[in-house]
């Protein structure tokens, strides 16, 4: 049996895993549409998942970017 990988939740923008839901009275939906905020650049909106090693090559190609 083969060992399954854990996915995690990260920011499309910066690719941050400092994600939240925000839960206020004026986005409660939002919850329930999957929009999050992101705690390093204050995006909004869908997120993306994928394993630790995705993510690393994400960050990377990001930095190369700037």
């Amino acid at each position: 049996m083969e060992k399954e990988e854990k996915l995690a939740k990260f920011c499309p923008r910066c690719g941050s895993q400092r994600i939240k839901i925000p839960i206020t009275p004026w986005k409660v939906s939002s919850a329930f549409f999957n929009n999050y905020y992101c705690e390093e650049c204050g995006f909004e909106g869908y997120i993306l998942e994928a394993d630790d090693k995705t993510i690393n090559k994400f960050r990377k190609k990001l930095g190369e970017k700037k």
